[in-house]
């Protein structure tokens, strides 16, 4: 089922506007009432619903990162790299950092969060702790991912060991609008903007006529 909002003015996470949300899922994660949810818009991108039990606290603003962005201090440093494994530059993308990074953190005891597919072919972000699934998550999804509460699973984590959170950049956004916690290593992609779901959905069924 598809939703389409009015958006009305006030301290909740509808004062965001469907053309400025990025469908981050920060609000829910944020909401200490569980009183946001994620749905699809009529055009298929996640976007936030404001349920009854909303007691106007203001919290989910607090965490939005378009609402409350971060820029870093002083001069950018920028490094190239790919793995030197030429089978995991062939699996992966953009070289194969992301396995490497994952790698290293899964080596010393820490866990890797990233996007791979649900058995129903919906890009949703999960973690992994063994060296062996980093599979799982390597390779572009050229589609929104389902993030769920995996920011507050990320901050658990954080507590005790190393983490490495891998998204677009409004999603590693959002992960920073949490905590800048040293145990949290983000990792995002070069994002023009991605296609919606909707839109998968119909090019799986365009596939799925041809056979």
């Amino acid at each position: 089922m598809l939703w389409v909002f009015e958006m009305d003015k006030g301290p909740a996470i509808n004062i965001i506007d469907y053309e400025r949300c990025t469908g981050c899922f920060a609000c829910q994660n944020a909401c200490p009432k569980e009183a946001v949810e994620i749905v699809e818009n009529d055009e298929g991108f996640f976007y936030p619903r404001v349920k009854e039990e909303c007691d106007s606290c203001g919290v989910c603003q607090k965490y939005c990162p378009v609402l409350n962005p971060k820029t870093g201090e002083g001069e950018p440093k920028f490094y190239a790299a790919w793995s030197t494994n030429e089978s995991t530059r062939i699996k992966a993308s953009s070289g194969g950092v992301f396995p490497e990074l994952a790698r290293y953190i899964l080596e010393r005891g820490g866990i890797v969060f990233g996007v791979g597919w649900d058995e129903g072919l919906n890009a949703r972000h999960f973690n992994v702790e063994r060296v062996k699934d980093i599979g799982k998550l390597m390779g572009s999804k050229y589609v929104q991912s389902y993030v769920g509460l995996a920011y507050i699973e990320a901050l658990k984590e954080a507590k005790n060991r190393p983490v490495l959170f891998s998204g677009t950049p409004c999603q590693t956004a959002a992960m920073r609008c949490f905590e800048d916690s040293e145990n949290i290593i983000t990792v995002d992609v070069v994002c023009h903007g991605v296609p919606s779901n909707l839109l998968f959905r119909k090019y799986l069924e365009s596939l799925s006529s041809l056979c």
